[in-house]
């Protein structure tokens, strides 16, 4: 079965990658822990406080109001760290799914990102129940807000039962190891079910092969020392000893006309090298005449460039000096029309006057 390649480098990437992720799983998980304790201890100071105190049913609501606060507080940390390590989780499986490999290892871990949670939900929820009741002094069943009782007993079983638990903690993720689906595969086919003594059978069907080989091979140099003949020249004994020559002679035939073969085919390979080295020639000539030909094309791409330039600024020009003397000819158009409304007075402009202005007229009208 032919498996993925992946990368040395990608490899050990992910496996750190993923061994940091089950650190961080395993921080948080501590940090939860020690949360715990110390809520436990906060709470459990407190109540000694409220005992010592006559009036601790007036001030029992503010107790907890700042206890509520404070679980609200907690809640919403140890959510952001939950979402925060599932983030965690979910890049890393998908790291292993794009490199094709499988994580294995682990089986005692709690995939359960959710477990801490839900004990903090049930908590809480058993506070709000026992809230409700009357909370007297008096009472030896008293029950406080961390759901334990009045009695040493109970409080020194819970701290016992709290310690037990950080202890696992601490031990709580064992090692685990990426490797390919191949390799995944092989593992499921031995019989162990733990990585440790598959890895141990693997090193012994190792060594019993190795064995195996070994042994072999020295049958193999019995058998060779035993039987060995000279096979590249003919001993002179058998040479006397064959009975039939007819056979020899049709060998030596077969390998003449072997050789003439091979004679042919190394004059067709020779021709056809000699064909392509003509064809190499011939292309080469051809590439550099479209060389040249693009050279000579980009030149005159150049000075086609250059006529287009010269031909757009003396279109420029003429549009301007068009400009000049469309102006002036609407002043002079201007003129005459101011000559010819003053020339329907009668005698006020002189014979050559208007003689001027016709001239004007018309070569405004020539322009």
């Amino acid at each position: 079965m032919a498996s993925r390649h992946v990368p040395y480098t990608d490899i050990s990437d992910m496996g750190r990658a993923a061994q940091e992720t089950e650190i961080q799983r395993a921080a948080n998980q501590q940090l939860i822990e020690e949360g715990r304790i110390i809520k436990h201890k906060e709470l459990e100071k407190m109540r000694r406080e409220e005992e010592s105190k006559d009036d601790s049913s007036s001030e029992r609501p503010d107790v907890i109001i700042k206890e509520l606060a404070y679980q609200k507080m907690q809640i919403v940390e140890l959510t952001h760290r939950l979402d925060y390590a599932r983030h965690q989780i979910e890049a890393r499986d998908q790291l292993i799914v794009e490199h094709g490999l499988v994580l294995i290892g682990g089986t005692n871990v709690d995939d359960n990102p959710t477990s801490n949670m839900e004990e903090l939900t049930a908590t809480n929820a058993h506070m709000s129940s026992t809230n409700k009741g009357k909370f007297t002094s008096n009472d030896s069943n008293l029950v406080m807000m961390n759901g334990l009782s009045n009695n040493n007993n109970n409080h020194s079983k819970s701290n016992s039962l709290i310690h037990q638990n950080g202890d696992k903690s601490s031990n709580h993720l064992p090692e685990m190891v990426l490797i390919t689906k191949s390799t995944a595969e092989l593992l499921n086919t031995l019989s162990e079910t733990t990585l440790d003594k598959q890895i141990q059978q693997l090193f012994s069907m190792r060594s019993e092969l190795d064995a195996r080989v070994e042994e072999l091979e020295s049958q193999l140099r019995e058998e060779r020392k035993r039987f060995e003949a000279p096979t590249t020249r003919y001993d002179s004994k058998n040479r006397t000893n064959i009975a039939n020559a007819e056979d020899i002679k049709h060998e030596l035939q077969q390998s003449r006309n072997q050789a003439q073969e091979y004679k042919l085919k190394f004059h067709e390979s020779s021709q056809k090298i000699s064909a392509l080295e003509s064809d190499i020639v011939r292309l080469e000539g051809q590439t550099k005449r479209y060389k040249a030909i693009a050279d000579a094309c980009e030149e005159q791409e150049e000075i086609l460039k250059q006529d287009r330039r010269k031909c757009q600024r003396e279109l420029r020009e003429v549009q301007s000096k068009l400009e000049d003397l469309k102006a002036e000819n609407a002043r002079l158009q201007r003129v005459v029309d101011k000559y010819n409304r003053g020339s329907t007075v009668p005698g006020s402009l002189a014979p050559g006057a208007s003689s001027t202005i016709r001239q004007a007229h018309d070569s405004s009208v020539n322009r």
